[in-house]
């Protein structure tokens, strides 16, 4: 189940999934921008941590594959 999961890992879906995780976080500060709730996620350090995770990792991950750098960067194009 883990092997299955890394496997899934590929840096397309780690880019799919954190631009899928920062919408909600969008729309509350389009709707709701004076909630409480949306005033906690926007000063505090849990979401820059759980993207800093995610891209910590892709480096690694690209460190790990031998191919150049900048080959991720084919993402945008």
């Amino acid at each position: 189940m883990l092997m299955q999961f890394q496997n899934y890992l590929t840096f397309e879906n780690i880019y799919l999934w954190t631009n899928f995780g920062i919408l909600p976080f969008w729309l509350m500060m389009l709707i709701i921008p004076n909630s409480k709730f949306t005033q906690f996620f926007v000063n505090s350090i849990i979401l820059p941590l759980i993207l800093s995770t995610a891209y910590i990792y892709v480096v690694y991950q690209t460190i790990l594959v031998d191919e150049p750098i900048f080959d991720i960067f084919k993402l945008y194009f």
